[in-house]
């Protein structure tokens, strides 16, 4: 009966407090941070109430009857009322179902509204309102059902109202039809364990533990003890563990309170609903269990219906489990959670939009769903509640926001909105005013300054400019931009239960200042005049700008002031004044006075120097002559007109110095090159001299230099010469000393030049720095040592140089017989010639003569120089491939050398040829000669004439000599052909071209052999006579005769020994007529050998190579 009528409670039932913290990490018995419980309890949900805490005030809205809103006793409270009666220092508040608490700053309770079981704690249940006497130490309030719950100093765990399900624990006894209620607080026993946190359900409630596990007792119909019964078993006084009058601890499998291992541990935040628990660990995971129907346990499908141990929260339904959870709040039939991002993610029923993300209807969610935020500005929630159908958040700011049922203004926001499906701000019922503290004068001349205020609210207070042309804010600084009134405005926008504020708007009056005023720049600069500047600001008064300047640094006396335009306004200005008539080159002092009706204002002191200095002067070179001297300086008239002279002499202090005036004054501010043309000098004499510049400002003198004037003979040195093979250049180093001055060189074959000739230079040698020149000697005779000197004369004297040698260049020729490139009836032939510098005639002879006897010539070509040079002649008209001699020969007037005899074979004509034309021979392997068009690049051949099997070869210069394979030889076929196609450059393909050859492999056959001596001669065997020869004087030795026989190619020698270590006599046979193919062709031989040996062995080569086995014979 119990059970059923727990169910029938659900939807009536509401939720406590809600807790939300910062993580535990230990069982610290301070519990939970005062501040963040605090913020968190600031805001509750009940089964159709929420409160909030502002200003230290309770505040309440939804339904209103049975006074939990205090009074009136109104069903429908749209927006936040404040509880008339309720206290002014409030902390902390938590909703019941039908009856409200507040938590005080001094540690009592106030409660009001329903108090039939006694909930309000005041000791009689007529109460509407009351104010706990005792004790007076609370640090949390809670409220579940009808009953209430708070955590004592002094006491620990209290509380009083309706007992229902036992959670006043053991105290009143087992028998709660005798005992159903308590006006008063009650103790409960947590055993060895201190609560740090509470969270009270529809009939539960449930304990955080300094030792961060969780205790709960109560009713358990549903399983939301977490003991692992999952129902009220007992009511036995014997047993009242199993009833949940005393507090058990919530495990994770099994039913024994004895195991630790099995104890919940880690939680840091923990929430009771209507028969269900949710808890967030220090993992930032989420722990629920209990009822599960509507999937408000966030553990997905499988979490539906009653859990007796907690199921993981899960990100979805397939997982990971969430991991990120701060805070939590469990209610009728749906969870909420507040991540670490400051996100809400709901779970459970969705008839009302209770989920929050956007939709509504008979649908449960079982894994949490965010809830949507943006369009609301729901952002960074610090707490949230759950109740019955609808759902409120907190955020860090101090605005509320709720969605869900609304129907008796759970919303808050002035509405009855059956569905909500998004987050609404509550409209605040509460109004606040602001302070604000601004000063009411200012100056202009006065720095930013900053502004405060304060709201009733607690909210942040912002203030703006409405006067922007006199003063502007940023945050709270205001900076003053002109006279006159500034007005600053202070808002307080909405923010929790509070409406926004009135604006207050300050009046701040600005007035003008003594002007301000900074010394500028000197532009215009120029030897007389300057315009000064400078920067004023007249700080809102007229103001008269005057530029005081003078020649003294402190401006004390001697000065002149130049008065300019009057400047008004706050903004600065710029004041100019031209000045004339100064004296060039003095430093002046300036500045700037400013004066208006509040005072005058002085900028520093600032200088200039007027242009124009005396000259700058540098004296430069000389260049001198015997009799004349060009003087050289540099002038800068540094802006100011000057003229230029020389002064110039012979005494070095230039005492009693002559002048020479430059004809064109200097001006302008940079270098100018000047200079003078002296004459009557005397040749030889060191003169000395300076530039003298004089202008306005001074006169200037540059440093004394010095100069000689030419006049002694030339000096010479005889350089090197280069010779040819008629002449020689040679070198001459000759300083005239500034005398004009001829050179010439003396020249012979005689080492000290008795009887020299003479050769002149083309032109005369001036100046007085030393040139190299050059005389060229011509008509000289090759290969000769000739000995040389350089002689210059001038008008003081002559100079004769060292006497050196040279060999005139000219020997015989020196050559090198080159390769030669073959051709079919032509060929190229190269070679290397050194004319030895000398007229060369070049040729090529050549011919078939080894030694050239003979000899053709090819047309002489002419060849000079001192380098080796490739020569190349091309000789035609040569038959094809024979091989011809040749040399390459020059001649000069030294005499004529010849290169060494090289050879070359002219190339095959175009086409193929087998092994260089062969008949015969015994291997598949050949050697094919290649030689196509002269466009040709590449060679196709084949053994088959239609090409199914090919091979494509390169062809260098249009030839090549490649290895090929014949096709083996078959019974009837002996001669093999091999076809070729050229491909040209461009790609085409010529008509194919053949050769064929008989390839025999099948050895000879010695048929008949017969040996006889006729006069033995020596062990040797030597051949003496062959058959159809004539025989020689001396016969003797043995008589061969011999038949042998050939299938193919017939029989080409034979070969006869003594023995195998013995050398080999050969003995060619005469061709037999007609062709072989296959049938056995015969030859006899008879010869005459001269040798001593008894016996003898004998063998016979056919034409192709191949070779019959020995036959040894004795001589008879």
């Amino acid at each position: 009966m119990f059970r059923t009528r727990s169910l029938a409670l659900a939807l009536f039932l509401v939720v406590s407090g809600v807790v939300v913290q910062a993580p535990i990490v230990n069982a610290d018995p301070a519990g939970m941070p005062s501040a963040v419980r605090a913020e968190a309890q600031r805001l509750s949900v009940g089964r159709t109430t929420a409160c909030l805490v502002a200003s230290s005030k309770v505040y309440c809205w939804g339904n209103g009857g049975d006074s939990r809103i205090g009074t009136p006793s109104d069903t429908t409270v749209e927006s936040p009322r404040l509880v008339a009666d309720g206290p002014t220092d409030a902390t902390a508040v938590a909703v019941g179902k039908d009856h409200a608490c507040a938590l005080r700053a001094t540690g009592q309770v106030f409660c009001f509204g329903r108090n039939i079981y006694g909930q309000l704690g005041s000791g009689v249940v007529s109460a509407t309102s009351n104010t706990l006497a005792s004790p007076a130490d609370f640090t949390q309030i809670v409220a579940g059902d009808d009953y209430t719950c708070g955590l004592s100093t002094s006491s620990g765990v209290m509380c009083w109202g309706l007992n229902a399900g036992g959670l006043l624990g053991g105290v009143l006894g087992v028998d709660k039809a005798i005992t159903p209620s308590s006006a008063i607080p009650l103790v409960i026993s947590m055993g060895a364990d201190t609560a740090v946190s509470l969270a009270a359900g529809g009939a539960h409630i449930c304990a955080l533990l300094a030792s961060t596990k969780v205790k709960c007792w109560g009713d358990n119909a549903t399983g939301q003890l977490g003991d692992g019964y999952g129902n009220n078993i007992n009511d036995s006084p014997s047993t009242p563990e199993v009833f949940g009058r005393v507090p058990h601890y919530v495990i994770t499998s099994g039913s024994s309170q004895y195991d630790p291992s099995k104890h919940l541990s880690g939680v840091t935040a923990i929430s009771a609903g209507l028969s269900h628990n949710c808890v967030v660990l220090s993992s930032g995971e989420g722990r629920c269990w209990g009822a599960g129907t509507y999937g408000q346990l966030g553990g997905g499908m499988a979490s539906g219906g009653v859990n007796l141990w907690p199921v993981v929260v899960m990100g979805s339904s397939s997982g990971p489990p969430l991991s990120d959870l701060k805070g939590v709040s469990a209610g009728d039939s749906n969870s909420c959670f507040v991540r670490q991002s400051g996100v809400v993610a709901c779970a459970g029923d969705n008839t009302y939009g209770q989920i929050g993300n956007s939709t509504a209807g008979a649908s449960h969610e079982f894994v949490p769903l965010n809830v949507t935020s943006t369009a609301s500005g729901m952002n960074n929630v610090v707490s949230v509640g759950v109740g019955s159908a609808f759902a409120c958040a907190l955020t860090s700011t101090g605005r509320a926001y709720c969605w869900g049922r609304g129907d008796n203004g759970q919303i808050g926001n002035g509405a009855t909105l059956a569905i909500n499906i998004a987050p609404t701000a509550i409209a605040g019922g509460a109004s606040q005013t602001i302070s604000v503290t601004v000063p009411t004068t200012k100056a202009i001349s006065d720095a930013p300054f900053t502004v405060s205020g304060t709201s009733t609210s607690g909210g942040t207070v912002t203030f703006a400019s409405i006067t922007t042309s006199v003063c502007t804010v940023s945050g709270v600084t205001v900076t003053l931009v002109n006279i006159g009134t500034c007005t600053v405005r202070a808002s307080s926008g909405a923010t929790g239960v509070y409406v926004a504020a009135a604006d207050v708007d300050s009046s701040i009056t600005v007035s003008a200042a003594q002007p301000q005023v900074s010394t500028g720049s000197v532009t215009g600069l120029t030897v007389t005049s300057a315009t000064l500047t400078g920067v004023v600001n007249a700080r809102g008064a007229s103001t008269t700008p005057t530029f005081v300047y003078g020649t003294s640094a402190t401006l004390a006396s001697g000065t002149t002031s130049v008065s300019v335009a009057v400047v008004t306004g706050v903004i600065d200005a710029t004041a100019t004044t031209s000045l004339t008539s100064l004296l060039s080159g003095v430093t002046y002092y300036y500045r700037l006075d400013a004066t208006n009706a509040l005072g005058s204002t002085s900028s520093d002191i600032k200088s200039f120097t007027t242009k124009g200095t005396a000259p700058t002067v540098t004296t430069g070179a000389a260049t001198a002559d015997t009799t004349t001297a060009t003087l050289a300086g540099e002038v800068n008239a540094n802006e100011v007109d000057a003229t230029v002279s020389f002064e110039y002499g012979t005494n070095p202090a230039l005492v009693g110095a002559e002048s020479a005036p430059v004809a064109t004054a200097v001006t302008g501010t940079t270098a100018s090159a000047v200079s003078a043309l002296i004459s009557k000098l005397a040749p030889g004499t060191t003169y000395f001299f300076r530039v003298v510049a004089a202008n306005a400002v001074g006169t200037s003198r540059g440093d004394i230099k010095s100069f000689t004037t030419k006049g002694t003979a030339p000096t010479v040195a005889t350089g090197s010469a280069v010779p040819d093979a008629f002449g020689a250049t040679v070198a001459a180093e000759v300083n005239a000393n500034g005398v004009d001055t001829t050179v010439s060189v003396e020249y012979g074959t005689n080492a000290t030049l008795v009887g020299a000739e003479t050769a002149a230079a083309a032109l005369a040698v001036t100046g007085s720095t030393t040139k190299m020149e050059s005389v060229s000697i011509t008509k000289l005779t090759p290969g000769t040592t000739y000995f040389f000197r350089v002689v210059a004369v001038n008008a003081v004297g002559t100079s004769r140089g060292d006497i050196k040698s040279f060999t005139t260049k000219g020997a015989k020729p020196t050559v090198t017989t080159g390769s030669a490139t073959r051709g079919t009836s032509g060929m190229t032939v190269n070679g290397k010639v050194n004319a030895r510098d000398l007229e060369t005639s070049i040729r090529f002879d050549y011919g078939l003569d080894a030694k050239l006897v003979g000899a053709q010539q090819t047309v002489a070509r002419t060849q000079t120089g001192a380098d080796d040079a490739d020569i190349t002649a091309v000789i035609s008209g040569l038959a094809e491939n024979t091989t011809y001699y040749y040399r390459i020969v020059a001649v000069n007037v030294l005499g004529t050398t010849e290169g060494e005899i090289r050879s070359f074979t002219t190339l095959r004509p175009e086409g193929v040829s087998i092994n260089d034309g062969d008949e015969f021979t015994s291997s598949q392997e050949v050697v094919v000669s290649l030689v196509g068009p002269s466009t040709a690049v590449k060679a196709i051949l084949s053994n088959d004439g239609g090409f199914k099997t090919s091979e494509t070869f390169d062809l260098v210069n249009n030839a090549a000599e490649v290895k090929w394979k014949l096709q083996s030889s078959r019974e009837g076929t002996f001669t093999k052909i091999v076809y070729v196609k050229y491909v040209t450059r461009f790609g085409s393909q010529l008509q194919a071209v053949t050769d064929d050859i008989i390839l025999d492999t099948t050895k000879p056959v010695v048929a008949e052999v017969t040996a006889a001596v006729a006069a033995p001669t020596g062990s040797a065997v030597q051949v003496a006579r062959a058959s159809g020869a004539k025989a020689p004087k001396t016969s003797g030795g043995v008589r061969l005769s011999l038949r042998g026989s050939d299938t193919i190619s017939g029989i080409g020698k034979i070969e006869v020994r003594s023995a195998a270590n013995k050398p080999t006599s050969s003995i060619p046979v005469s061709r037999v007529a007609g062709k072989a193919d296959g049938k056995p062709r015969a030859a006899s031989q008879t010869v005459t050998l001269r040798t001593s040996a008894k016996r003898l062995q004998v063998r016979v080569i056919d034409r192709a190579g191949n070779a019959s086995a020995w036959r040894t014979i004795v001589v008879k």
